[in-house]
């Protein structure tokens, strides 16, 4: 599906329920749970993690520079972005 373009006359999206979530952002104490949900969650983000997802990276732009910068997500591990974030048990 391709992402629509960013007009609120025509995009329900900014046209309602963007409008609809930032009112009830801004007029509740949801704001201040969400900054806290966000903020325990960067605290549990360990040097590990960050070094999983550098590699990650580094290993990426080593087969986009490869394969000449056509699509290389074939050759790599089936693992998603999230599970480089996972804590190991």
């Amino acid at each position: 599906i391709a992402w629509p373009p960013r007009l609120p006359g025509i995009n329900v999206l900014n046209f309602l329920v963007w409008v609809y979530i930032k009112d009830l952002v801004e007029h509740n104490d949801i704001k201040n749970e969400v900054r806290e949900a966000i903020v325990a969650t960067f605290d549990n983000i360990t040097s590990e993690m960050a070094h999983r997802a550098t590699r990650s990276i580094v290993q990426r732009a080593e087969l986009c520079i490869r394969e000449g910068g056509r699509h290389f997500e074939q050759f790599l591990k089936h693992e998603s972005r999230l599970s480089l974030l996972k804590k190991p048990l």
